[in-house]
């Protein structure tokens, strides 16, 4: 899985990311497409499992820009336990 995403998304993904924020952004571009390829083709979770994939780019190209391209907010100082 991380190969796939080395050489198909984040070459490809690296043009349009503001410089210095790939770490930052490919962590939550990575959430949201191994959660799709689970709950779609692991779960097989409706309407998820049949959707044709234009319908879902739909669904979640919005969020996808969104950590592609929107300013992020910093960091919490407080960490995750």
């Amino acid at each position: 899985m991380r190969e796939y995403l080395q050489d198909r998304v984040w070459s490809l993904a690296a043009q349009h990311l503001p410089p210095g924020e790939g770490e930052q952004r490919r962590p939550l571009v990575a959430s949201q497409l191994v959660g799709l390829a689970w709950t779609g083709y692991l779960l097989r979770l409706e309407p998820l499992a049949s959707a044709h994939p234009e319908g879902v780019a739909r669904w979640i190209g919005p969020t996808l820009d969104r950590y592609m391209r929107e300013p992020l907010p910093p960091p919490s100082e407080q960490s995750v336990r």
